[in-house]
């Protein structure tokens, strides 16, 4: 099962992507190979120094007794000492933020979670991106 945020592209201008593993409980990999697992409304953050994936929402299956305080707890993302070295000196920057683009099991049976540095769109950004598909859709047709 693969997880994907669908308008990264139309909100937000990569600059990196990084593949970083996730520390999941064991009742939160079972609901996500059983598909009940979003990544939409999620963001990445450095609390205390280390570096977390907020938002995440993970609901449990029907016969788990979790609490719903858990289903969005923050979980640490695994990344090298570098990597967070330069993600942190990244997000310094004003208008630059951290979300995650793909989470996904890997050939190993592990949960990786690819994150992306990115830069927000202005409004006129998306109109123009529009406006030009329509044009094309347009010029198709006749």
């Amino acid at each position: 099962m693969v997880y994907t945020y669908k308008k990264l592209n139309f909100l937000y201008t990569v600059k990196q992507i990084y593949t970083a593993g996730i520390m999941l409980d064991g009742w939160e990999v079972k609901a996500l190979d059983e598909s009940n697992g979003d990544i939409n409304d999620s963001y990445c953050s450095f609390i205390d120094g280390i570096f977390y994936l907020n938002g995440t929402k993970i609901v449990p299956l029907f016969n788990q007794a979790v609490e719903p305080v858990f289903a969005e707890r923050k979980r640490k993302l695994l990344l090298n000492k570098k990597e967070l070295l330069k993600i942190e000196n990244e997000l310094k920057v004003n208008g630059i933020t951290c979300i995650p683009v793909k989470l996904y099991r890997a050939s190993n049976y592990l949960w990786k979670v690819d994150i992306a540095i990115v830069q927000g769109k202005k409004k006129w950004d998306n109109r123009n991106k529009i406006d030009a598909k329509d044009n094309r859709k347009l010029n198709s047709i006749y």
